[in-house]
């Protein structure tokens, strides 16, 4: 197990410990959130479903959500999380599979060897790495890759509506009551990338075939999207998500960015 050695690990670890045991209903329950949830779900699976064979590392892996998946297709699982309560749900699902491997760790240092993976998903969880740690998190990644194979990143959208309206929104609140809130995110622990500066990091660590796809489009104000009823909000987005796809970038609360390891990493 590595060690929590900053104050944000620890953060990051008691928030996933308190919130592991009905984390996987999040997919589930018919939410705003169910609905982003399962659709970055869809597009990570776009990419797996391609391989006949696969051995994967899942970073940041909650309570197993691509472990079901993994066995089913008959891949070689491997999941890692900071959260010791996320991995028991794991391993109180999934353990009893062969093909199936839980451990805590962290994203900062992966105890894994070199060229192992054929997929390395980071699904959420490169939000909550200290930023300076960002770019070893990465090479970490990178390095524990086989040659030609891919790493699959969820982000959160730092020019999104949501991220604006949410960092508008604590300005205010600072100006008019006087004191910080959370701009960009549910649990003030997470922080979103900009897409263009990621792609350009990627470029530096000679990735290849790197492609990007948004989802979670969400243009409600913040004072509106609680008392917005869910169904109505999924259906919304999902009108204007056929209407706009491909053309604006703005609207969407997250991303998803694929890449390659070349020989030469």
């Amino acid at each position: 197990m590595n060690n929590l050695n900053t104050d944000l690990d620890q953060k990051v670890s008691t928030h996933f410990d308190s919130v592991a045991e009905g984390y996987a209903n999040a997919y589930n329950d018919g939410s705003f959130f169910s609905y982003f949830f399962n659709r970055r779900l869809e597009i990570v699976l776009e990419s797996l479903n391609k391989y006949d064979q696969a051995t994967i590392l899942d970073v940041g892996c909650g309570p197993g959500m691509m472990a079901k998946y993994s066995i089913e297709k008959g891949f070689e699982f491997y999941g890692i999380d900071i959260s010791e309560k996320m991995i028991e749900e794991c391993i109180n699902n999934f353990g009893h599979v062969n093909s199936t491997h839980f451990s805590v760790g962290k994203l900062q240092k992966l105890e894994f060897p070199d060229a192992f993976f054929d997929v390395v998903l980071c699904m959420g969880a490169l939000e909550y790495v200290p930023r300076d740690e960002i770019e070893d998190s990465l090479s970490e990644m990178i390095r524990v890759l086989k040659p030609n194979g891919q790493v699959i990143m969820s982000l959160m959208n730092k020019n999104s509506f949501f991220a604006w309206h949410r960092r508008l929104r604590a300005k205010l609140v600072k100006k008019i009551k006087g004191r910080d809130i959370q701009a960009e995110s549910y649990d003030d622990l997470s922080r979103p990338f900009d897409e263009k500066s990621i792609r350009a990091l990627l470029n530096s660590k000679l990735l290849k075939n790197i492609d990007t796809a948004r989802f979670g489009l969400n243009i409600y104000p913040y004072f509106l999207e609680w008392r917005i009823p869910h169904q109505l909000k999924i259906k919304l987005s999902k009108v204007l998500d056929n209407i706009i796809r491909g053309r604006f970038k703005w609207p969407y609360m997250a991303f998803i960015v694929k890449a390659r390891k070349t020989a030469s990493n």
